[in-house]
C-alpha cells in the first residue's frame, strides 16, 4: 500500500482518537515544534516512554510478564489479520483492533528494563517470528512500532555502560542473531524503501521520523557488533539506498523546519555510510562498485567515489551553511578518506579526477583546504590489497600514478603554502573545528610521500626538489627564490627539532613515572609502551619529516650544507636524522614482511640491504644496486616468490629511501 493512502490516514486518525483516550497520553503539542515536544520527542513516543516507566515503577519485569505481553501481542496479530482480511475494504472495522495491535507492540519496550530476563523468554516462545513478519503490515506506524522495539533494546545504553555484563551483551546479540535468522534486514530495507519523505501533511512528516528510525536502529546495531554491517548492508541493499539519499534534501511540501542545503536525514545518511565504512573494509568495494538506481541524480554508471566526489565538490568555493551541514560534509570526507584505503577505490579516485578536485579546495581558504589534505594523505599511502595480484604486475602503483598527477597538475603550490602555514590564522579565525595540528600532519604526510613515490633523477622528483633546492647561480635567478627555498628548508627543520624534542620529553616522562613506581628497584622500560608514548607525541610526523630531509641530503650538495649548518645551531646532526629514518624504514618493512606471509628473516633481509646499500654509496657506485637484486636474495634468502616480488614490486621505494639513509 502507498504510504500516503487514504486507508492510512483514516487508521492514524482513528488511532489518534484512540490514543487520547488512552490513560497517561497528553496532548501537549509545542508551536514551534508542531508535533513534538520540547524534549523533542512526539506525543506518542512520550507515551511508550510513560508505559516504560509505570511498567518499571508498578510492573515487576519477570518472566511471567513478558509472557503475558507477548501472549497479548500474538492476539492482537491474530485478530488484526483476521479483520483486515474480512472488512478489507472498511477500515473502520479493523481500526480498534489496529490500535491494540500497536499499543501492544509498543509495550514490549519494558523489555529494554531487563534484557537478562525478558529475551531469553522472547526467543523461547520463539516470538521473533512474529515480530520480523510485522515489518511487512500495511501499516506504516505498526512497522515502525517494531523498529521502535528493536532500537530500544539496541540502544548504547543497554549495552555501553560499565554497569552492563557479559551476560546482557550476550542476550542482546542472541536477540540480534535470532532477527538476523529470520531476514529482519530484508524486511527492513524493504520498509525503509515504502517511506515517503516528500509526502504531503503528516504522512509526509511521520515517513521522514521513520527514516530517522530506521538510520538510528541501523546505528544502534553496527555500534554493538561491527560484524553485522554485512548483514545490514546485504540484506537492505542499504549502500545504494544512503548514495541516493546524501545527494539531495528531500522535504515535504508543509516542512517548514528545515531550510538549509542539507536536511536532517541527508545528513544522518552520510553520517550511516561513514560508519559502516569504518566498521568494516570488506564492504569498501561494495561501494566503489555502487551503482545509484535511475531517479537519482547524476549518471546511472556513476560509483560510490563518484557519488562522494559530486557532493563534496560544492565545497570548493562554498563553505557549509549550517552545523548539520558541516556534520554532512565532514562524514563526506570521512567516507572518502576510509574509501580510500582501498585500491580499486583508489583507481576510482583517480579517474573520477579526484585529485584535480583536491588541489581546487586546496587553492582555498576554506575548511574543506584541511580535509582535501587529508584526502590526499590517504590517496598516497599504500592501499591495503596493494603488496598481491594484478597489482605487482604494474609498472606504476595506483599511489604513483596519484602523486604524479598531483605534480604534474600544479598540486605543490598550495600544498607548500599550506606547509608554509599560508592561510592558518584565516582559517583559525573562521572555522572553529579548523585544527592547525591536525592540518600540519597531513601535509607532512604529503610531502613525504610524494618523495617516496618518485624517483630519484626524473623530471617529478626535480619538482618537488625545486620548492627545496635554491636554484643554480648561473641560472641568474632572483635571491627571493633562493630565499624561499631556504624558508622551506628551514621550516622542515624546525618541525623535526619541535617533534623530536616532543619524543624525546615523552620518553624521559615514561622512564621518570616508571621510576617512581618501582620504589628503587631495577625496571625496564616495555617496548611497547615506550613505541605508543613516542606515537602519541608525534613520532610517525617525525619520521615523515625527516624522510624528506634525507631525501633533499641526497639530491643537492648546497642544500645539504644548509642543513647541517642549521641542525648543528640546535646541538644536531645528520645522525640524528638518519637514525630517525633507519627507525622508519625497519617500521615499514616488518610490516612489509607480515604482510607478504613472510617469516622473521626479513628483518635480517633489511639489514643485510642497508649495509649494501651504504657500501655502494659510499664508493659512489649506488647505481649498482639495481645490478645487486640477485646477490642480496640469495646472501639474505629466498623466502618464497611472493617476497621476491614484493621486493621487486616495492624497489624504487625501498631503493630511494635507502639512498637517502646512505647519504646522511
Amino acid at each position: 500500500m502507498e504510504s500516503n493512502s487514504p486507508k492510512r490516514t483514516k487508521i492514524e486518525d482513528a488511532s489518534e482518537d484512540y490514543y487520547e483516550n488512552t490513560v497517561g497520553y497528553e496532548d501537549d503539542i509545542d508551536d514551534e515544534g508542531g508535533r513534538f515536544y520540547d524534549d523533542g520527542l512526539s506525543a506518542k513516543q512520550k507515551t511508550v516512554l510513560d508505559w516504560v516507566d509505570e511498567a518499571e515503577d508498578v510492573e515487576k519485569i519477570d518472566a511471567i510478564s513478558i509472557k503475558k505481553h507477548l501472549l497479548r501481542l500474538e492476539k492482537c496479530v491474530s485478530k488484526n489479520t483476521e479483520q483486515r482480511l474480512k472488512y478489507e475494504n472498511n477500515p473502520e472495522q479493523f481500526v480498534e483492533s489496529e490500535a491494540d495491535l500497536d499499543e501492544a507492540i509498543q509495550q514490549l519496550v519494558v523489555m529494554s528494563s531487563d534484557v537478562k530476563v525478558s529475551i531469553p523468554v522472547f526467543l523461547s516462545l520463539d516470538a521473533t517470528q512474529t515480530l520480523v513478519s510485522l515489518l511487512n503490515h500495511e501499516n506504516m506506524d505498526i512497522v515502525l512500532d517494531v523498529v521502535q522495539v528493536v532500537s530500544e533494546l539496541t540502544a548504547d545504553d543497554m549495552w555501553s555502560s560499565e554497569e552492563q555484563d557479559e551476560e546482557e551483551r550476550k542476550a542482546i546479540k542472541d536477540f540480534l542473531d535470532s532477527l538476523a535468522s529470520h531476514s529482519f534486514f530484508d524486511f527492513l530495507g524493504e520498509a525503509l524503501k515504502r517511506l515517503n519523505e516528500t509526502a504531503e501533511g503528516d504522512i509526509g512528516d511521520s515517513d521522514k521520523e521513520g527514516v530517522n528510525a530506521i538510520l538510528t536502529l541501523v546505528e544502534n546495531i553496527i555500534s554493538f557488533d561491527p560484524s553485522y554491517s554485512a548483514k545490514a548492508v546485504k540484506g537492505m541493499n542499504l549502500i545504494d539506498w544512503l548514495l541516493c539519499r546524501i545527494q539531495k534534501p528531500l522535504r515535504s511540501g508543509n516542512d517548514t523546519t528545515e531550510t538549509g542545503r542539507v536536511d536532517s536525514n541527508q545528513q544522518y545518511s552520510a553520517e550511516i555510510l561513514s560508519i559502516i565504512l569504518q566498521s568494516s573494509k570488506d564492504l569498501h568495494g561494495t561501494l566503489v562498485g555502487a551503482k545509484p538506481p535511475a531517479g537519482s541524480k547524476g549518471k546511472i554508471s556513476q560509483s560510490g567515489v563518484d557519488v562522494l566526489l559530486q557532493c563534496l565538490a560544492r565545497y570548493r568555493k562554498s563553505d557549509p551553511e549550517d552545523d548539520q551541514e558541516e556534520e554532512y560534509m565532514e562524514s563526506l570526507f570521512d567516507c572518502l578518506c576510509s574509501l580510500l584505503s582501498n585500491y580499486s577505490a583508489k583507481v576510482a579516485f583517480l579517474e573520477a579526477e579526484g585529485v584535480e578536485l583536491v588541489i581546487l579546495m586546496a587553492k582555498e581558504r576554506r575548511i574543506g583546504r584541511a580535509r582535501a589534505f587529508k584526502v590526499l594523505n590517504h590517496a598516497l599511502t599504500t592501499a591495503d590489497s596493494g603488496l598481491s595480484g594484478e597489482f605487482l604486475e604494474q609498472e606504476k602503483t595506483v599511489e604513483e600514478k596519484i602523486a604524479a598527477r598531483f605534480i604534474e597538475s600544479k598540486g605543490l603550490g598550495p600544498l607548500i603554502g599550506a606547509f608554509m602555514k599560508k592561510g592558518t590564522k584565516t582559517l583559525s579565525k573562521n572555522y572553529k573545528s579548523y585544527s592547525e595540528s591536525e592540518e600540519e600532519e597531513h601535509i607532512i604526510g604529503c610531502l613525504s610521500l610524494l618523495f617516496q613515490l618518485t624517483d630519484p633523477g626524473t623530471p617529478l622528483r626535480w619538482l618537488i626538489l625545486a620548492k627545496f633546492v635554491p636554484p643554480d647561480s648561473k641560472a641568474n635567478e632572483h635571491s627571493s627564490t633562493r630565499d624561499k627555498s631556504k624558508d622551506h628548508i628551514d621550516r622542515l627543520l624546525e618541525l623535526s627539532t619541535y617533534f623530536t624534542t616532543r619524543v624525546e620529553t615523552a620518553e624521559k616522562q615514561l622512564q621518570e613515572e616508571h621510576a617512581n613506581d618501582s620504589d628503587g628497584d631495577d625496571y625496564e622500560l616495555d617496548p611497547d609502551e615506550l613505541y605508543l608514548k613516542k606515537l602519541d607525541a608525534g613520532l610517525f610526523s617525525l619520521q615523515m619529516i625527516d624522510a624528506t630531509i634525507a631525501n633533499i641530503v641526497l639530491e643537492d650538495q648546497n642544500a645539504a650544507s644548509h642543513i647541517r649548518r642549521v641542525l648543528s645551531r640546535h646541538g644536531r646532526s645528520l645522525n640524528d636524522i638518519k637514525s630517525t629514518v633507519k627507525g622508519k624504514f625497519v617500521d615499514s618493512f616488518i610490516f612489509l614482511s607480515f604482510d607478504s606471509n613472510t617469516n622473521s628473516s626479513e628483518s635480517i633481509n633489511f639489514y643485510y640491504y642497508l649495509d649494501l646499500t651504504e657500501t655502494l654509496y659510499a664508493s659512489s657506485n649506488a647505481g649498482a644496486i639495481a645490478t645487486q637484486d640477485n646477490n642480496a636474495d640469495e646472501k639474505s634468502g629466498n623466502n618464497g616468490e611472493l617476497e621476491q616480488k614484493t621486493l621487486s614490486r616495492s624497489k624504487r621505494r625501498i631503493d630511494n629511501l635507502l639512498l637517502a639513509i646512505a647519504s646522511l
